[in-house]
């Protein structure tokens, strides 16, 4: 947890070489073996030039920093918070804002059925690699795929990297797991996908098969 004054950083945001913007700051951690405040510093794209205003990215740096310039009695946990309400209560408002509506619902739903089931009730301070790296073990045996278990490891981590920014961990637990080796399967015959086409005569739903055959969208984007 961070100590000591209030501080009154500006921050700053850069024009990567590829277009993004790029937001930079600092947080302060108390070093556990010397008990004192240590600066660390932060810094994350936060979207691309053609999609986001200079405006948009100097508004999350303001939020950022809210929480970066705070003293110890404004931030947002302490030790007894849980994953849960830490996803719930602060790393998913933050960060919904720039989610688009497809990819709210998918993130939604993983914290529902796969990481709340988990950590729902762990403290944020009792989470370790060894309990993240079972639970992407237990994925893969009950036969999840590896952009399931791909994209929950991205959630957690980015959930806990959240953590680490605002001071309230040390370390992200989650940034060197991995997904085991999951086989990649179709998941019906190449055959079968003729004969269902055969049987679909609107010609609605002839192209939402289509679409969703050879697309690659999720489900959630193509019946909007």
């Amino acid at each position: 947890m961070a100590r000591g004054r209030t501080r009154n950083q500006k921050g700053t945001i850069t024009l990567t070489t590829n277009g993004s913007w790029e937001i930079s700051y600092y947080v302060y951690l108390t070093d556990p073996v010397a008990q004192k405040p240590k600066r660390h510093h932060r810094s994350r794209v936060v979207g691309h030039k053609s999609s986001m205003r200079k405006i948009d990215a100097e508004q999350i740096l303001r939020q950022e920093l809210e929480l970066a310039n705070a003293g110890p009695r404004s931030r947002p946990a302490d030790d007894t918070i849980t994953f849960g309400e830490w996803m719930r209560n602060v790393y998913v408002p933050m960060r919904a804002a720039n989610w688009r509506a497809a990819t709210r619902r998918t993130n939604e739903d993983y914290l529902k059925c796969h990481i709340c089931p988990a950590f729902e009730h762990v403290q944020l301070k009792d989470i370790s690699k060894f309990n993240v790296q079972m639970l992407f073990n237990r994925m893969a045996k009950d036969g999840y795929s590896y952009t399931v278990a791909h994209h929950v490891r991205d959630l957690i981590k980015a959930g806990l990297a959240e953590a680490v920014d605002q001071a309230v961990m040390e370390r992200n637990v989650a940034r060197k797991t991995v997904i085991p080796d999951i086989e990649e399967c179709d998941k019906l015959p190449i055959g079968m996908y003729c004969k269902l086409l055969a049987r679909l005569t609107d010609v609605r739903d002839r192209a939402i098969f289509l679409i969703g055959s050879f697309c690659a969208l999720r489900s959630s984007e193509l019946l909007r």
